[in-house]
């Protein structure tokens, strides 16, 4: 019996790159003033392997050979990366200053692996390849010890932390790692609070009047949106509401010195006067006064409960392997603070995103662009790209994306370019699709033509995606969304090619153009990866399969409910966003390898509790009702459900304490009575409708062949209806009617009356089947209208229309125009002043006719008297007699 486990539950497990936030709050207090050993390098050079990468300095071992496989991987994933004078090897090695763990030696790499796996005198172990986020190595590096990086020193932590993962994933032999899941700590669910609804809430220490003036006073100049230089979380935002939703991760009700906004501080970060210290003490001043008038939230005795837990406390969901063998870059939006993304694929040189505009973070790993801003690299840099892509003529670019929305066209998610009209590559949103431009041999500078996902698939959702696009010299373009191939494949004038045309000089920017032009796009990046191979569908499949962000194991012991030893109901969690977590896939467990239940056990009624109270909403598991079993039960516990559920955040993740709670579990019961929900009120009286509607798309199409007696299936009106079917109405609301609408009434008109004329003349003036029988079409415009020739124009048309009955016209609609009024503003003989009728809004309107007719010679051709009957015919068509109903 043990209380530690190796999980490999075929769950979907997260990147193994992701840094153990428990590491982090171990060691985030310490100084960053304190923390810097060695200075960072400033070289450009580029490595030629292919995922790898040191500073410049890296020395050339000439010692023995390594001794075992292991010893191997040893040195080309951890040795080689940290060998470095301006990394490790300035002092861990054979006669440094730090001899004891001399792990980058330069004479023996066996020697130097022997004292990477080996303890210090404090029983501490260098590398841990059990659980790497607990090395030494990376706790040393996360404390601020010779970060090359700079700040924030978990961004390096996060850098060893991968060299580790690769070095001992190339030795597993099985491309991953189980899940070590190790019994947390025992404690109840306590009394806390709960920060109030809104930010003026518990008047007068509310947040508006106590943590929120020290935040806008002091910070800002850099944490407000509409800062010069803004740097997100906007705390300080000129909107009280925005800064209270941003401030409250920042925040400890509980305990107020360990707010981040004072431990910030502590830290040397932005003091506003020459003693860090007073504003530190004033900033938890104001944290103190706000907490304090907030009371403690008491938990229902009645309630069955299991053990608290925290984010703190839970086991890093860190074992799954992405593919990365060929990863030259790799952003996943770790820091959470600050104006720079940080590249932690370890390949040279390091490409920092700087933040131009509105860009904000997402909590569990992200960036969001819904601001317009963009994060971009230098063009130094960027230059590893063109180089290392070069070697291999391959490339792909791989991300997670959330969509803002289907409608941008022409947005720029991730660019290598110049500007809007010179680039290496380009992925781009346009409306439900993902655009995929690149520069070869085959294309033109722009990368056009460009390869596009189909229209009919909608391929891009608003949705969190797993989008990979690849270029490789034999199959051109491929785009893979969520895994699946789209399907979509390069023309035979663009398909593969050379990359020799590349632009070594050209900028990665992430949101939007290098140009800042109007390509901005909204949505979120989660991960974004650059590999110098195409990758297979089998590693995309793997990368997909693995997630995306900050996942964890979180174990709520059960015992005292079972009278058992280590059993626990376990929830995969994921900080899903600013607001939210994701609890999914509840399993029951035992840490005892030979535990299998020797009774039924019944499991009913669970739901998620969050800092003293069950949440509000998102009970998913309140109906749950099963039984713990023998037969079910594996050494991977038994699944209680494959659901998940989102509850909202209430104190950030360093904070929030979240326990179960069950209506009967073993011999345990809590009879639940639901309160009666409150009867809605009586609905409001509808607004009142109209009685008259538009007609729709297929009904106005159907009264133009009517009218006119073109065929809805003539060849020239069915292209043009096609054209503008989305550009007419769908629906019969006239509320819904815009002038877009009207202007494809207008275009579906002029081409039945195109088609309608073109009949028409050709037959014999007083030919039996014509529309406009006797008038004569060879006649100029000047001398073809007169009162009985427009007669012949408009009294077919106003007949077909309007069921007009000319001789009998009391057959017409009460509400209906007479048609002597619409002849009238058709064929007036007056000649039209728009001058007077501005002036006049009493005086008619004059005739359409009239007004073609009055202009110059050119007006004297008979082709001009086709036009205006045309025109006339169209204006009539595409009148409202046409349109309402």
């Amino acid at each position: 019996m043990r209380n530690e486990r190796n999980y490999s539950a075929p769950f979907t497990l997260f990147s193994r790159n992701a840094f153990s936030l428990r590491s982090f709050l171990r060691c985030i207090t310490v100084m960053s003033a304190l923390s810097v050993l060695a200075s960072c390098g400033d070289s450009t050079q580029v490595e030629t392997n292919s995922n790898g990468g040191t500073g410049s300095s890296a020395p050339k071992y000439l010692g023995p050979a390594p001794l075992t496989d292991e010893v191997q991987t040893f040195k080309t994933e951890f040795w080689d990366k940290l060998s470095a004078n301006d990394r490790c090897g300035q002092c861990h090695t054979t006669g440094g200053q730090a001899a004891d763990f001399a792990f980058v030696d330069l004479l023996d790499i066996n020697t130097a692996f022997a004292q990477a796996t080996s303890t210090n005198n404090q029983g501490q172990l260098l590398v841990d390849r059990s659980d790497p986020t607990n090395s030494r190595v990376i706790l040393r590096v996360n404390e601020g010890h010779n970060c090359w990086e700079g700040n924030p020193d978990s961004v390096c932590a996060t850098i060893v932390e991968g060299y580790i993962n690769n070095w001992l994933s190339g030795t597993s032999g099985t491309g991953g790692r189980g899940i070590d899941l190790t019994a947390p700590p025992i404690f109840a669910p306590g009394e806390s609070r709960n920060f109030p609804a809104t930010a003026v809430d518990n008047d007068p220490n509310s947040f508006e009047k106590t943590v929120y003036p020290v935040l806008t006073d002091n910070c800002a100049e850099c944490h407000s949106d509409t800062s010069e230089t803004p740097q997100s979380p906007f705390f300080s935002s000129a909107d009280v509401d925005a800064a209270y939703a941003a401030a409250k991760s920042k925040i400890d009700l509980d305990t107020p010195v360990n707010s981040r906004f004072v431990t910030r501080i502590v830290e040397l970060h932005n003091c506003w006067t020459a003693v860090c210290q007073n504003d530190a003490d004033e900033m938890q001043a104001a944290i103190e006064a706000f907490a304090g008038a907030i009371p403690l939230t008491q938990l229902d005795p009645a309630l069955v409960t299991s053990k608290a837990m925290t984010l703190i406390n839970a086991t890093l969901a860190s074992g799954g392997n992405r593919y990365e063998n060929d990863q030259i870059a790799l952003w996943e939006f770790k820091t959470g603070e600050g104006n720079e993304a940080f590249d932690t694929s370890g390949v040279e040189p390091a490409m920092k995103l700087t933040f131009n505009g509105p860009v904000s973070w997402v909590l569990g790993y992200g960036l969001d662009f819904s601001g317009g801003g963009k994060a971009q690299a230098s063009t130094e840099t960027s230059k590893k790209l063109t180089d290392l892509i070069g070697l291999n003529n391959e490339y792909s670019i791989e991300a997670w994306v959330i969509p803002g929305n289907v409608t941008q066209e022409d947005a720029r998610i991730i660019s290598y370019s110049a500007g809007d009209t010179a680039r290496n590559f380009s992925m781009s949103q346009t409306l439900y699709n993902y655009e995929f431009l690149n520069r070869s041999s085959n294309t033109d500078a722009e990368g056009r033509e460009s390869l596009l996902t189909n229209d009919d698939d909608e391929d891009l959702q608003s949705a969190l995606q797993h989008v990979v696009i690849t270029f490789d010299p034999v199959n051109g373009r491929r785009m893979y969304v969520n895994g699946v191939f789209t399907d979509d494949v390069d023309s035979t004038d663009s398909q593969g090619g050379t990359l020799i045309d590349w632009n070594d000089t050209y900028a990665f920017v992430l949101g939007n153009e290098v140009s800042g032009d109007a390509n901005a796009w909204s949505g979120k990046l989660r991960l974004v990866a650059v590999h110098n191979r195409a990758l297979n569908q089998d590693q995309i499949t793997q990368n997909f399969n693995i997630g995306v962000g900050q996942k964890y194991f979180m174990l709520f012991s059960v015992d005292e409910l079972l009278g058992l030893t280590d059993s626990y109901v376990m929830f995969k969690v994921e900080q899903f966003d600013n607001t939210a977590y994701l609890f999914e896939e509840p399993v029951f467990i035992s840490l005892d390898d030979t535990y299998t239940p020797a009774a039924n056990i019944p499991l009913e009624g669970l739901r998620i509790g969050v800092n003293g109270r069950e949440a509000v909403s998102g009970q998913m598991f309140g109906h749950l009702d099963v039984d713990i079993n023998a037969t079910d039960y594996t050494v991977d516990g038994q699944a209680l459900s494959r659901l998940g559920t989102v509850i909202a955040v209430e104190k950030g993740p360093e904070s929030d304490e979240f326990f179960l709670t069950f209506e009967r579990f073993g011999s345990n019961t809590n009879t639940r009575v639901e309160v009666e929900p409150t009867p809605p009120a009586a609905a409001p009286d509808a607004a009142l409708v109209s009685e008259i509607g538009v007609r729709t798309f297929d009904e106005i199409n159907t009264n133009m062949s009517f009218v006119t007696g073109i065929p809805v299936a003539n060849p020239t009106v069915t292209a043009t209806f096609s054209s503008y079917k989305q550009q007419l109405p769908a629906v019969e609301n006239i509320k819904a009617f815009l002038a877009s609408h009207q202007m494809g009434v207008a275009q579906l008109a002029m081409s039945y009356c195109n088609e309608l004329v073109s009949i028409d003349k050709a037959l014999p003036v007083n030919d039996a089947n014509r529309i406009f029988k006797g008038f004569d079409f060879t006649q100029t415009a000047l001398n073809a209208f007169t009162p009985t020739s427009k007669n012949q124009l408009i009294e077919p048309l106003l007949v077909r229309l309007m069921n007009l009955d000319l001789v009998t016209p009391a057959n017409n609609l009460a509400t209906q125009p007479t048609d002597a009024e619409i002849k009238d503003l058709l064929g007036s003989t007056a000649t039209q002043d728009l001058q007077d009728k501005l002036a006049d809004a009493s005086d008619d309107y004059q005739s359409l006719i009239t007004t073609m007719t009055q202009c110059a010679g050119a007006c004297d051709t008979i082709g001009r008297t086709e036009e205006i009957v045309i025109a006339t015919c169209a204006a009539t068509l595409g009148s409202a007699l046409v349109i309402l109903q």
